[in-house]
């Protein structure tokens, strides 16, 4: 069957801009919510690209919900700037910890891989929003697969992280590879192969954790060796509002 839905727009209604701009900002941080719990959580991209495409959608006919959307998933995920926070002078281990995106219960901060399965939901839910099929036909997505680019060329220019830079980087590839390769062919093989040549040896060097990069490593090969990548499971391939 089709699937219908009625996404968020803002009418003059006598509704004033504070209440109006209160919504947006409690519907980006839902949202992102959503990206640290069920998004971090599915054993599937599902519910990324259902999200995503919904996203889209609203930032499509409202810009400050974009702006707001985005806000929060850098202040939950900074990793997504990207930046690697260095702790301040005489600032404390947990108050550092959630700058870096832990959360904290009852004076607790929260275990490391609960963190990293947090951090990846984030990426999904952004590399979903970025190579989203605009929902609104005829009309272009305001926050595009050229942020991806741009994101990923930085990413790759840092210095890698233990754990927190291989978990980013697979979630995001894992996402939006096929949207990726579809849109810049070959100069996105280089990268990749750059990825896996250059950058993933620095990353087992310096890991702790193994999980992370191994995944990573899994990827890559397989992405080098068949030079190909699948389309993931969920991706909505249609515009669902005609003009």
């Amino acid at each position: 069957g089709k699937i219908v839905i009625r996404f968020m727009q803002v009418s003059d209604s006598g509704v004033n801009a504070t209440t109006i701009n209160y919504c947006l900002h409690i519907a980006a941080t839902k949202f992102v919510e959503q990206a640290c719990e069920q998004i971090a959580n599915s054993e599937n991209l599902i519910p990324a690209f259902s999200f995503g495409t919904v996203i889209a959608g609203i930032w499509q006919q409202n810009a400050l919900f974009g702006e707001l959307f985005l806000g929060q998933l850098y202040r939950r995920c900074p990793y997504l700037v990207p930046a690697y926070w260095s702790r301040a002078k005489g600032e404390g281990n947990n108050q550092y910890l959630k700058r870096l995106g832990y959360s904290e219960y009852d004076g607790k901060i929260e275990e490391r891989e609960k963190f990293l399965k947090k951090m990846e939901g984030c990426v999904k839910m952004y590399g979903a929003v970025i190579t989203a099929v605009p929902p609104y036909q005829g009309k272009a997505l305001p926050y595009g697969i050229s942020n991806g680019w741009v994101w990923l060329s930085r990413l790759l220019n840092m210095e890698p992280v233990p754990d927190i830079t291989a978990t980013v980087l697979h979630a995001f590839l894992v996402t939006t590879s096929h949207a990726m390769f579809t849109k810049y062919g070959i100069q996105f093989l280089k990268l990749v192969e750059m990825a896996h040549r250059v950058y993933l040896p620095k990353l087992e060097e310096i890991s702790d954790n193994y999980g992370p990069v191994t995944r990573l490593k899994l990827f890559l090969e397989k992405c080098v060796k068949d030079w190909t990548f699948p389309r993931p499971e969920g991706v909505i391939s249609e515009h669902l509002i005609p003009v």
